[in-house]
């Protein structure tokens, strides 16, 4: 049975009082190279399945989040952010080294700047989530600073974890609009491509789901995708590969370049954190996000129809 006195005693009680708890399952994946690769699976509590985990009546309060997480094999609860709350969450990735420093300025300036608002480690040990109550424009996700700021349409799973020394234990939320200005600000900058792709976020409301469901259901229909997205079928040649599932991409998207580069990191085909052939991880993302913009320039247009599956009964569009 999962330990939930962390969930119980550290997540702000500004946080508990909004219906919007789910649960999240992991599962660990091995890439070509025998590399382990962990991902995340958002779970309703009220079905206990992926399918409609975004859909409003499938969310439930924290208390019986926490009594669904004891009677499941899910592995946490995760708060669905929306623009029925006024929480941003910035979530920085792979910063926490195994000695247990910061491993680049920008999170260390981000902990500095937002002490006394509650932050925790995530699920993975070497990444922070800082909680805040404010405004942003839109969402940002920029892989080459390893920071992202959401606002809504985005599930964070929690894991109540306030004890690291290199952040500040507090169990509140605070307004600091002005810090949050100056980091959304800079990131924005630094983000030029993203801001592009960025104008075709997907809202609940529109008729292409979130990266997790597209691949749930890319996997679903269409095996020579899934076998792309899992590593199994290589030819040998990763430019080709890369390019294969790509192509693929657009359609499941809708040819948002946005989606596209999300989804392709969470592949077995990613190598965005390998050195074997390109030498850094910015460059990597250059190379992957020039590739991206060529499948959707010479992709076919014929997108999957969402909309038709969905009025089977297949799955539940966000």
């Amino acid at each position: 049975m999962i330990n939930t006195e962390k969930y119980a005693n550290n997540i702000p009680y500004k946080m508990r009082k909004y219906k919007q708890w789910i649960l999240f399952k992991t599962y660990i994946r091995t890439d070509r190279n025998g590399n382990k690769k962990t991902s995340k699976i958002p779970i309703s509590p009220v079905t206990f399945k992926a399918k409609g985990w975004n859909e409003r009546k499938s969310w439930i309060d924290f208390d019986n989040a926490l009594i669904s997480l004891k009677n499941s094999n899910c592995d946490g609860v995760a708060f669905v952010l929306t623009n029925h709350d006024p929480f941003i969450c910035i979530d920085l990735d792979n910063c926490i080294t195994y000695e247990n420093t910061f491993s680049n300025k920008l999170a260390e300036e981000c902990v500095k700047l937002f002490e006394n608002t509650y932050m925790e480690i995530s699920h993975s040990g070497s990444g922070i989530h800082i909680f805040l109550e404010g405004e942003i424009p839109k969402n940002i996700n920029n892989q080459t600073k390893g920071i992202e700021i959401y606002k809504e349409n985005h599930c964070i799973s929690m894991t109540g974890e306030i004890s690291n020394t290199l952040i500040y234990p507090s169990r509140n939320i605070i307004n600091r609009q002005s810090d949050l200005d100056k980091i959304y600000k800079k990131m924005s900058l630094n983000e030029r491509y993203k801001a592009k792709s960025n104008s075709k976020s997907i809202t609940i409301t529109e008729e292409v789901p979130d990266a997790d469901s597209i691949i749930e259901i890319m996997c679903k229909y269409n095996n020579t995708a899934k076998e792309l997205f899992e590593g199994a079928l290589v030819s040998g040649d990763w430019s080709k590969d890369d390019f294969h599932l790509l192509l693929l991409l657009n359609s499941y998207t809708h040819g948002n370049e946005y989606l596209m580069e999300d989804i392709f990191l969470k592949s077995n085909l990613s190598r965005a954190e390998e050195k074997s052939k390109r030498t850094d991880r910015e460059s990597y993302l250059k190379y992957l996000r020039k590739s991206i913009k060529k499948a959707v320039e010479i992709g076919n247009s014929n997108y999957w129809q969402y909309k038709k599956y969905h009025n089977k009964g297949d799955f539940y569009v966000k």
